[in-house]
């Protein structure tokens, strides 16, 4: 009788770690069955397309400026860069063109 007051005195902490393991095992097997079962417990993800969900991450991280001198230097910007995409586009239309005579 004192030889197994040892060996579950040593192998106790192995014993409630596996019973504590066993009973979180079940809980979990009980809540993915009755999830399963009833339908309105389940979880529903909404399908976006990446352009909205790109839209919300720029719209939560960007922080809109308001200062107007800013803002208009930031539109002389933009006008400049539309500027030169189409001179560069005009450009490769131009040598294309060539390209076809020759």
């Amino acid at each position: 009788m004192n030889m197994f007051y040892l060996i579950s005195e040593q192998y106790l902490p192995a014993i409630i770690i596996a019973s504590l393991l066993g009973f979180f095992g079940i809980v979990v097997v009980v809540i993915i069955l009755v999830r399963r079962k009833f339908s309105a417990l389940q979880i529903k993800k909404e399908e976006k397309n990446e352009e909205e969900i790109i839209q919300e991450e720029l719209d939560r991280i960007l922080v809109p400026i308001e200062d107007e001198k800013i803002n208009q230097e930031m539109a002389e910007d933009a006008k400049k860069v539309l500027l030169d995409e189409e001179k560069k586009k005009e450009a490769k239309n131009a040598t294309e063109i060539k390209k076809e005579d020759k």
